[in-house]
């Protein structure tokens, strides 16, 4: 008789869980969408920061070029602005 009532609370037990086992199935299905859809994110969010930072280099490399060329540019307009040594040796 025992056995019969342990046999009964334990067949109880199973056939409680079912409903619970799908609904469990279904919140990881969402979650995993949920993983899928956030991951997407992140990748698209990495290619941006990757373009982001080519940009960038980019724009440094056209301020370090014309840095440059106002820095030639005020050396030979301040050499034009000397007389010329050679010039004077021959006068």
């Amino acid at each position: 008789m025992w056995r019969f009532l342990l046999c009964i609370v334990l067949l109880a037990g199973c056939t409680s869980g079912g409903g619970q086992v799908g609904s469990l199935q279904s919140q990881n299905r969402t979650l995993s969408e949920q993983t899928k859809t956030q991951l997407a994110e992140i990748e698209k969010l990495k290619t941006h920061a990757r373009s982001l930072e080519d940009r960038l280099i980019e724009s440094e490399h056209q301020l370090a070029a014309m840095e440059r060329a106002k820095s030639e540019s005020e050396r030979l307009a301040a050499g034009a602005d000397q007389p010329d040594s050679s010039r004077s040796r021959r006068d």
